[in-house]
């Protein structure tokens, strides 16, 4: 089967850091995927890097938006053209053939610790710190949820295309437990 890609990247020098104009690129990314639809496409990060330590991590220079469909990639693209002038963007193109393919996913692990060390009884948040403290770093983007306003960190997690499942579909972020993506 084909899958179509196109390059994402930030846009237009900023005064705030590289971080945060990622946010922004992965937020426009995240606002696009779910107009078009989710489950459409899928999101890869050649450039993730995960750490022991939180200086190490990074998702990289570029998102490769990916997708079977090359009209839901038009139309994604329309989106970003239209809304994000923070994110540039390169032709879609077919994937090539033969290229590695991994997993990212939200790491609901680390998440849930996090909760438990904001929101816990003082037991509950000395437990949540001990293992969040044993974790790999590994690298976020921090978010406002558009249906509650509130700010969180989103954990992507990296793992090998051998634990695809291929029965789960892309969320509204372009991230799936059980789909892989291209990396190249």
């Amino acid at each position: 089967m084909s899958e179509y890609y196109f390059e994402a990247r930030v846009g237009r020098p900023a005064p705030c850091d590289y971080g945060t104009r990622m946010g922004e690129v992965f937020f426009a990314l995240h606002r696009s995927i779910r107009k078009e639809g989710e489950g459409k496409a899928g999101l890869s990060f050649p450039g993730w890097k995960g750490g022991s330590c939180r200086e190490e991590v990074s998702l990289g220079e570029r998102i490769y938006v990916v997708s079977p469909c090359k009209e839901s990639l038009d139309r994604v693209v329309s989106m970003l053209e239209r809304d994000a002038a923070a994110v540039e963007h390169g032709d879609i193109q077919m994937v090539p053939e033969g290229v590695r393919r991994m997993i990212f996913s939200r790491s609901r692990k680390h998440q849930r610790y996090f909760h438990f060390a904001r929101h816990g009884d003082q037991a509950g948040r000395e437990k949540a710190k001990m293992h969040i403290k044993g974790l790999p770093a590994m690298p976020s983007v921090a978010m406002k949820s558009s249906s509650t306003g509130q700010k969180f960190l989103l954990l992507i997690d990296q793992r090998d295309e051998s634990e695809a499942s291929g029965v789960d579909a892309f969320n509204s972020y372009g991230l799936s437990s059980g789909l892989s993506v291209p990396v190249f």
